[in-house]
């Protein structure tokens, strides 16, 4: 079993700190929208996502998880070949890493959690200052824009949008004493809004001497409850390791693509990181009801090499079967550690992948199974460096 690093989302903690100064009542304000908007111009991702996607977030009682975690020993021999990864309890197990609010950037929840602090203190700003201003203190600077015409950056290929969209406002945080910087476009109508967060350079943190660049590009529909987020992340000190070099924890490359809908109760998802050979995951399902399933695939042989970047392990169309997959419902994944929870011989999981193909009868395996229309949609690539992160036109 790998080891995995849990990863904090630290760049909302050093970029937004300084934004929240800015949206106090001390801060210095100047500009054409000096009176201000009326209520909020964006909303929240986070808690609309957790409506329809699996959330570990303070679900496992505290004598549960003592009670599993008492005995690694007792915890292994609950798992198929001794494996606890699956265990929820786990703090580096595959369902609380991606699936806990809390977990840091390789949770699905990671990039909205950043976006959600961005959106606050957009709201914050937006109500000070309306369509058009300037907020300072100190040496951070925070101006709003509505330029006529809109904004039409040019938008990376990582991201793999293929509309040109139009957004109306430009929101820039600056520190004048680091050189940070972080550019915000968004559009906000009655139904809809979409969001484009961008750092144009690697960005220091201080808490741990790391560059970190970040991208998000995030789509709600309040009409029909559909939600969209793409996101990658850069962290590295100087260049990129060759391809089959051994994985260094100062480096991290991640993507993740998320589809959901609070409305209809469902969700997909698939997330690459430079980890092991190549980690993957692939996730979907629904939450209708307590008992409806959803299903998670993960493997650690997406590439062909550590760090190859190559895809090469989803060649021919199909999911490397070292690893394994579950299809549980959210009540089977919350009752962990309980009589009958989520032990092998009362729910026969985690199972090897290729039973996907051969022996595997829930209907929810169409959303890991590739081959399948209706699988979550798969990232095959992280970005490389800093440069596959660059917005042209802010």
């Amino acid at each position: 079993m790998v080891q995995f690093r849990k990863r904090n989302v630290l760049l909302a903690i050093t970029v937004i700190t300084g934004i929240t100064i800015l949206a106090g009542c001390d801060a210095s304000d100047s500009g054409s929208g000096s009176d201000g908007g009326t209520g909020n111009i964006l909303e929240t991702y986070v808690s609309k996502m957790k409506q329809c996607t699996p959330s570990l977030e303070q679900s496992i009682s505290p004598a549960i998880k003592s009670r599993i975690n008492a005995s690694i020993t007792s915890v292994q021999s609950a798992w198929k070949n001794g494996d606890n990864g699956w265990n929820p309890t786990a703090e580096y197990g595959v369902l609380n890493k991606h699936l806990n609010p809390e977990s840091g950037s390789e949770s699905v929840y990671g990039a909205a959690n950043l976006l959600d602090r961005v959106i606050e203190n957009i709201n914050e700003v937006y109500e000070r200052l309306g369509n058009s201003g300037t907020s300072s203190e100190g040496s951070w600077t925070v101006t709003i824009e509505k330029p006529d015409g809109g904004i039409r950056p040019g938008l990376p290929a990582i991201l793999g949008i293929s509309t040109q969209p139009v957004f109306d406002y430009r929101f820039t945080m600056t520190d004048s004493d680091s050189g940070q910087s972080v550019k915000v476009v968004f559009t906000s109508h009655t139904n809809d809004q979409t969001i484009l967060f961008y750092t144009d350079s690697p960005i220091k943190l201080p808490q741990n001497e790391h560059h970190e660049s970040y991208l998000i590009y995030a789509y709600m529909n309040k009409s029909t409850g559909e939600l969209s987020i793409r996101s990658a992340n850069v962290k590295m000190d100087g260049a990129a390791p060759s391809s089959g070099s051994a994985h260094i924890d100062d480096i991290f490359r991640m993507k993740v693509i998320y589809d959901g809908n609070y409305f209809t109760k469902d969700f997909k998802f698939s997330i690459k990181t430079d980890a092991s050979q190549g980690w993957g995951i692939i996730s979907g399902g629904s939450l209708l009801n307590g008992s409806s399933k959803f299903a998670m695939a993960r493997s650690e042989y997406f590439d062909s090499e550590t760090y190859a970047n190559d895809a090469a392990g989803l060649s021919g169309g199909s999911v490397p079967s070292q690893d394994g997959y579950v299809i549980i419902s959210v009540n089977q994944m919350l009752n962990a550690g309980s009589p009958g929870g989520l032990d092998e011989d009362s729910l026969g999981w985690p199972k090897d992948l290729d039973e996907i193909n051969t022996s595997e009868t829930l209907p929810e395996k169409r959303f890991i199974d590739v081959n399948d229309s209706e699988c979550a949609p798969i990232v095959y690539y992280y970005p490389e460096n800093h440069s596959e992160l660059i917005v042209n036109g802010l």
